[in-house]
């Protein structure tokens, strides 16, 4: 068996070969590092990751079907601003779904 660290960088040079080849263990564990990486507890109420890499790697979860990924990815991206979303390419690089799901999240915030 080989073993190989994952970290924020390889995760997304892995994904696409591990899908090409359909290695689904590999797949299931880039998607649990997102995961993890989204749902660190100190994360919540601070930008721990940048939120260009949060658009890529949200990008990556739609487009590898990364169901686990795309189910607390609203939630998570409340700790940034609309703005900074948008900056970062929200309206080119997400599904129309998954903006949605993320502007309501928002909102949900504001009440």
């Amino acid at each position: 068996m080989i073993s190989f660290f994952f970290s924020e960088d390889t995760v997304l040079v892995i994904l696409p070969l591990a899908d090409e080849y359909q290695v689904m263990p590999v797949i299931k564990k880039c998607a649990a590092f997102l995961v993890e990486l989204f749902q660190k507890p100190q994360s919540y109420g601070k930008e721990p990751i940048n939120v260009n890499a949060f658009v890529r790697y949200v990008n990556y979860a739609e487009r590898y079907h990364l169901t686990d990924v795309l189910s607390i990815t609203p939630k998570r991206a409340i700790t940034y601003t609309i703005r900074s979303l948008k900056d970062a390419g929200i309206d080119k690089c997400l599904s129309e779904k998954m903006r949605m799901d993320i502007y309501e999240e928002k909102c949900k915030d504001y009440e």
